[in-house]
């Protein structure tokens, strides 16, 4: 039995409501691929604007000998956005950007192009991460945040006058000599011969006596460059090529970077450490650890913030920065990527 409208001119209103059903799933359909497409020309974008960023940097490393955190010296990357992060240590980089969609794209020196950070965002680097880079943790680590470096003469650019803040050394000497990092100078650390235990320190070991304004029960992460010219050779301590960090309180407490290895390069070792609720001594090692003249290193790019992760290096000269009192005499602060 067929159905017919009692008046001609009428419609159905079970074809009006077909149509409207037919009409709403195109347009929905539609929304979505406009959608689609969109966030696609989104990511593509934000992909495409990393990759200045690593010319950039492979230039900035011929010319230096390093990768950089400072946008200021990377030509060319004006399309990077400017909430854009970059993050180095000298022998690696990572750049992460938006891609106004949600997500994240991002590109490293171990990668010749751009990727999606996975989601969600891991808290360990993925894989091909370059293992000695920092990794943000979360995409809220992107946003720039405000650290103290506590470290006073943190790359040797004021004179080393034996004071604590300007460096001091045991079973080595100190001079301040160039060096391939952003800074451009540091701390060379040349065994006397008397000794394989050497280091740079700042003010090291006094009775009750807490370095660097450190206090007893607080969290800091410590971290330098070092660079190696030619391979040590003579009997090591322990902790050569490291960062080592003491304590005392009713017992003795230390805690070690992992070594640079034992050839020629320039290494970024960190150290996250809390000292001891009733610490009253608290003092920080930067280690050569050979017992032969001949074994220099260079110590640069010191810092020590009251953090619990790593951050890009930065000092009083940084852009952005700025010292608390005289340039290189002084701790510094500024903007840093959280961890």
């Amino acid at each position: 039995m067929s159905r017919r409208s009692a008046d001609n001119g009428a419609t159905d209103p079970i074809l009006v409501i077909a149509a409207v059903a037919v009409s709403l799933a195109l347009l929905v359909g539609g929304a979505f691929t406009t959608s689609n497409t969109v966030s696609a020309s989104k990511r593509s974008a934000a992909a495409s604007s990393l990759l200045p960023v690593r010319v950039a940097e492979e230039a900035a490393r011929l010319r230096t000998g390093s990768y950089t955190a400072d946008r200021s010296a990377l030509d060319g990357i004006s399309s990077f956005a400017a909430d854009g992060v970059i993050t180095a240590n000298g022998n690696c980089f990572a750049a992460f950007t938006s891609d106004g969609a949600g997500g994240y794209q991002y590109l490293h020196s171990g990668r010749s192009t751009a990727t999606a950070v996975p989601t969600p965002w891991p808290t360990a680097a993925p894989a091909s991460y370059p293992s000695d880079c920092f990794w943000p943790s979360r995409a809220s680590a992107l946003t720039p945040s405000r650290i103290t470096n506590l470290i006073k003469n943190p790359t040797a650019a004021a004179p080393i006058d034996g004071t604590p803040d300007a460096g001091q050394t045991f079973n080595a000497t100190l001079a301040a000599v160039p060096a391939s990092t952003t800074s451009g100078t540091g701390f060379q650390v040349t065994p006397t011969g008397s000794s394989y235990d050497n280091a740079l320190t700042f003010g090291d070991q006094a009775a009750n006596t807490m370095r660097l304004g450190m206090q007893a029960g607080h969290t800091y992460t410590v971290s330098g460059t070092i660079l190696i010219p030619t391979a040590q050779t003579r009997p090591l301590d322990t902790r050569s090529r490291s960062i080592a960090v003491f304590a005392t309180d009713s017992i003795f407490y230390s805690q070690v970077s992992p070594q640079a290895p034992n050839k020629p390069g320039a290494y970024r070792l960190t150290v996250t450490f809390t000292l001891p609720a009733a610490a009253t001594n608290a003092f920080i090692r930067f280690y050569n650890g050979s017992d032969s003249p001949g074994d220099t290193v260079v110590w640069s790019n010191l810092s020590l913030t009251e953090s619990a992760a790593p951050y890009d290096y930065g000092d009083g000269s940084s852009p952005g920065w700025s010292w608390s009192g005289a340039p290189n005499q002084s701790t510094s602060s500024g903007p840093a990527i959280g961890g």
